[in-house]
């Protein structure tokens, strides 16, 4: 039987191709109505604890940078927070 962890996998250091992961890790998505509007992998962690900050400072960048748009976009709007989609 062949080694099931015996594959190509993302390296913890290639954030940047998290979404290329054949394993198990977090994805946080953000959607106005039924239509996505962007997405962030976690890059994988054989453990499954996620708790490095190799983990950790790419979540927060991009929850701040889908704060900081949505924020920017209510603000220049007449749209209200009840029915905003940014």
């Amino acid at each position: 039987m062949p080694d099931p962890f015996a594959i190509n996998r993302v390296h913890k250091d290639d954030i940047e191709n998290a979404a290329q992961s054949a394993f198990l890790h977090p994805i946080i998505r953000r959607f106005c109505g039924g239509a996505l509007i962007c997405e962030h992998h976690v890059i994988e962690d054989l453990a499954s604890e996620w708790v490095e900050e190799i983990h950790i400072q790419p979540l927060l960048k991009f929850l701040q940078e889908q704060l900081t748009t949505e924020s920017v976009e209510l603000l220049s709007s007449d749209v209200s927070m009840t029915n905003a989609c940014s």
